[in-house]
């Protein structure tokens, strides 16, 4: 059996756990540091027989304390690198190299008999900075992906304008167009950033949707790890494999979620930022509160968080922030751009609606989403009398589809439409957000 040894902030790391749980419980703090020899003794064992992890390390996952002992290894040693929370900003220990382990953290357990809750931590470490490739936005945005309207000329133009682009890989019909659609994009802005080399231009993401019904899920992602698209969005799943590839070139994985629960489990998945889907969200979304959800998940991250909610004004974006949020996630906006491919019926249905005609329903796709009340109407169905959707039926195939095909003739959109009143070009609606932004900012004097 190999040697295991820490390193200091390693050693550090876990020493200050066990402060912890002696703080709560004798019993807790001895049951999780057998929790950390047994991942000791894994490692030493049969170093090779664990996940791959970042630059060249490992890891063994502890479910029960959720967290990973990364280790790096050779034939006679076994090099701990860390004893990282599963809910710590994965990577957190590579800032400086693969051996440093950024600001300490401690999670926030359920309250245990006897514990008062003020002495438990509410919060982890200090927030960290987002990754490099979302560090230079002209305004904390990302477009969500919207199917249906997503494009590369929309994409294109979101960039250009500062924000994040994106759309789902399953636009892209048939899927042979999915290699041609990032050709395009990757060389209309490079174009463009060599025609103005002051410009300020955003990277773009693909949405990929993890679902066992999705067979074209494998054949896409191989597409997008060829073409090393800088962020990709996954949703219903965060699979290893797709965050693993994503990470060989050096691009991030933002993960959708409705609720804690998700949270946590695409955390241990590795990816590097959660898209918290609230209620009023227009497509797929949750119920939650954005003030409820935000909170909750920087009680155990510290990371990238992009929050999603009826953000349709710069106003908004600033809220966003201010409850705790990194980036604004906007799609139902972008709706109403020339730029969006769907039908003008649609665009103007957007136009007139109010937050109270927003369908909140599983029946369409089997995931609950936002729809719009005029689109389920016109369907032949009665929205207050919609039936439950059998959640087996869910199909995101080249073959799925109802007789009424969802996003196409039932019309998806957010709680946010009551605040769009025209339908202009892209550069137009972040040139409106900007301005509400900086404004938002003067009337709070935040500069």
């Amino acid at each position: 059996m190999r040697t295991v040894r820490y390193h200091p902030e390693a050693r550090a790391e876990f020493l200050h756990e066990v402060e912890y749980f002696v703080a709560l419980s004798a019993r807790l703090a001895e049951h999780y540091d057998q929790a950390v020899h047994t991942a000791e003794t894994h490692a030493a064992n049969t170093p090779e027989t664990w996940p791959k992890y970042k630059h060249k390390t490992r890891r063994v996952v502890d479910r029960q304390f959720k967290f990973s002992l990364v280790y790096l290894h050779d034939e006679n040693e076994v090099y701990v690198v860390a004893v990282a929370p599963t809910k710590r900003r994965p990577g957190y220990w590579i800032e400086t190299g693969v051996v440093w382990a950024g600001s300490r953290f401690i999670r926030a357990f359920a309250a245990i008999r006897g514990l008062s809750p003020i002495s438990r931590p509410l919060y982890g470490a200090p927030r960290v900075s987002l990754p490099p490739i979302l560090q230079n936005l002209s305004l904390p945005v990302i477009c969500a992906p919207l199917f249906i309207a997503g494009n590369p000329r929309l994409v294109i133009e979101q960039c250009k304008a500062g924000v994040v682009g994106s759309f789902p890989a399953l636009n892209a019909r048939p899927k042979e167009t999915l290699d041609a659609w990032l050709t395009q994009i990757e060389a209309e802005l490079e174009a463009h950033r060599k025609a103005n080399p002051g410009a300020n231009v955003a990277p773009y993401a693909v949405n990929q949707i993890a679902h066992k019904s999705n067979d074209r899920l494998a054949y896409d992602v191989e597409v997008c790890i060829r073409h090393k698209v800088p962020i990709t969005i996954t949703s219903l799943r965060a699979p290893h494999e797709v965050v693993a590839g994503v990470h060989s070139y050096g691009g991030i994985v933002l993960h959708d979620v409705i609720n804690v629960r998700h949270a946590e489990k695409a955390l241990e998945m590795g990816v590097d930022g959660l898209i918290l889907v609230c209620a009023g969200a227009g497509g797929h979304a949750g119920t939650l509160s954005p003030f409820a959800l935000v909170g909750e998940v920087r009680r155990f991250f510290d990371g990238p968080i992009i929050l999603s909610g009826a953000i349709a004004t710069g106003d908004a974006i600033l809220a966003a922030l201010a409850s705790g949020a990194d980036l604004a996630y906007i799609g139902t906006r972008f709706l109403a751009t020339p730029e969006a491919s769907v039908p003008e019926r649609y665009k103007e249905e957007v136009l007139k609606a109010a937050a109270a005609d927003i369908i909140y329903t599983d029946l369409f796709s089997g995931v609950h989403g936002n729809y719009l009340r005029h689109s389920v109407v016109n369907a032949g169905f009665d929205p207050l009398n919609l039936p439950k959707s059998d959640p087996n039926k869910m199909n995101f195939g080249t073959e799925g589809g109802a007789e009424k095909k969802v996003w196409r003739d039932i019309w998806s959109a957010g709680q946010g439409v009551g605040q769009i009143e025209s339908i202009v070009p892209v550069a137009e609606v972040v040139a409106q957000l900007k301005a509400e932004y900086t404004a938002a900012r003067q009337r709070l004097q935040l500069g």
